[in-house]
């Protein structure tokens, strides 16, 4: 069996930004990467409350071992999309909006997804 090589830490070269600038796009990252773990942080309670449910004494290789039963995977899978849909309400909103733009021209669509929001 071949091994597969560790990915580099860091990528060569300059890194692409989507959005106006790089601090932007840094903020994007900060953000998901955060939305990440509360998302595990909430698994792991929920694997905590399920374990900690049943009658028998329990330790923390019980709740990092549970498994949930494949109706409770679901509900997770269902809370986690409408997690991340919260979370990216705002990007999924311009993004839709400009798909209904159909004479625009593709940098013009992604000047305004990246601008900022407009305060009221």
């Amino acid at each position: 069996m071949t091994s597969i090589p560790p990915l580099p830490k860091a990528s060569k070269g300059g890194r692409p930004f989507s959005l106006e600038n790089a601090d932007h796009e840094r903020l994007l990252t900060m953000i998901i990467a955060l939305a990440a773990e509360v998302s595990t942080l909430h698994d792991k309670l929920d694997n905590l409350t399920q374990v900690a449910g049943r009658d028998a004494p329990f330790s923390a290789a019980d709740v990092e071992a549970y498994q949930p039963e494949p109706a409770e995977a679901e509900a997770r899978a269902r809370r986690r999309q409408a997690f991340v849909g919260r979370v990216l309400r705002i990007i999924q909103a311009d993004f839709e909006r400009a798909q209904t733009t159909d004479d625009m021209a593709y940098d013009d669509i992604l000047a305004m997804v990246a601008k900022e929001p407009e305060r009221a």
